[in-house]
Order: C-alpha cells, then structure tokens, then sequence
C-alpha cells in the first residue's frame, strides 16, 4: 500500500501529541483521581482535547452548520456517516457534550490510546455475535445513565464518499433505548482527506472548506 511524505509526517504528529499527553492520562487515572466517574469524564476531556487538536491541524478550514439541531444537555444515539479516519477527530471538535465511542477492538489495542480509550469509557466491538451483543448491552447501559453513544452505523469508511446501508446495531441499540433520539450527521469531502484503504493524506486544501459537516434533526425510531 502506497504513502506519501504528509501521512509520515501526519503519524509522526500523532505520535508525538499521544506522548505529551500520555503522562496527564497515567497520573490523572491510576493515581490522582478516586472515583471511576471522574476517571471517565478525564479521559474524556483529554481524548476531546487530543482528538480536536489532530482535527484542526489536519482541516483547518470547514463548514459545520445544523448544530442548532444539537443539545449538549440530552442524550443521543449520534450517527456519522464515515468518509475517512479523520471524521473521529471531526466528532472530538464538533459534539461537546459527553459521549462514548463505540470503535473496533483494534483501537482498543494501540498503546496509550487504547488505556485512554477504555478509562474514557468507550465501547469496543468485534464482529462476531456474542461480541456484537456485548457492545449493544454496553451502549444502551451508556444510554441508560444519560451518556450519548457515537457510532457509524455503516461500520466501515466509504471509498467513493456516498452513504452506505447501516449494520444491524444501530437498529438494536435504537428498539432497547425507546425514549432516546437518533442524532444524524452528514460529512462530506472528508475522504479527500484520507480515502478508505489508502495511506495517503492530502492535508491543507487551499478550497476554501475542506470538509462539510451537517447535524441534522434528531428523531425517534418509529415503532
């Protein structure tokens, strides 16, 4: 698989921010702070804050409109469409209230980010049915204790941008939390950033936005 100079040097960012940030989530999680709530609403905090700073220096221009459509104070199932890697680090900077990714296992394994992630109270998901129950349960326990799920119903990015068919557990997690909205996300031009299945970054368009983020009206699912 091909890559070019800006993914190198786009990894070699990431590497470096993931470090200076790694020693605030060891002491903050193992030693400062007592209670699992403040642990997880820490790791949090500094996933938000590395997240939203990997996003602003990859896409320092974009589009965001719709937010009127987004109360930070309820709960929400929030759902992206997933154009490229970079629509994670989009979430980080756009929703500001308090919310659990649901990310494949692999995430979970990479040092520093992974020990972030599970403090941070994310949920994994492996394909496989048992595993795939697990992480229903655990998002609608998320639900249930006034905390917002992210996820990309389509479970994988897009290669040529257009939205593809949802996986079966956006519906599950939906049908065990009745009472909760869907919050729809629309992101376009983000895969010009990074496609699916390539290792190349193209970083500071000179287009005026870059990426295009729209929230749309959140809903419930009809019964």
């Amino acid at each position: 698989m091909r890559i070019n100079i800006a993914f190198i040097f786009y990894a070699l960012l990431t590497s470096i921010l993931t470090l200076l940030v790694a020693p605030f989530v060891f002491i903050g999680c193992l030693v400062l702070l007592p209670s699992k709530r403040l642990r997880i609403k820490y790791c949090h905090a500094i996933s938000k804050f590395w997240g939203s700073a990997l996003m602003l220096f990859a896409i320092p221009k974009f589009h965001i409109s719709g937010l009127e459509n987004y109360d930070i104070k309820k709960t929400y199932i929030i759902t992206p469409n997933h154009q490229s890697a970079f629509d994670i680090f989009l979430a980080f900077y756009l929703l500001k209230g308090d919310f659990a990714f649901i990310s494949k296992d692999l995430f979970f394994k990479i040092p520093i980010v992974g020990f972030a992630m599970k403090r941070a109270g994310y949920i994994s998901v492996k394909r496989g049915t048992t595993a795939a129950a697990k992480m229903i349960n655990e998002a609608v326990e998320r639900l249930q204790s006034g905390r917002s799920v992210v996820l990309y119903p389509e479970g994988k990015r897009s290669i040529d941008g257009n939205i593809l068919f949802p996986k079966k557990g956006i519906l599950r997690i939906a049908e065990k939390s009745p009472d909760v909205e869907i919050l729809p996300i629309v992101i376009s031009r983000a895969k010009n950033i990074m496609k699916a299945k390539t290792l190349k970054i193209s970083l500071w368009s000179h287009r005026r936005d870059y990426a295009n983020v729209f929230t749309g009206c959140a809903v419930l699912l009809d019964r």
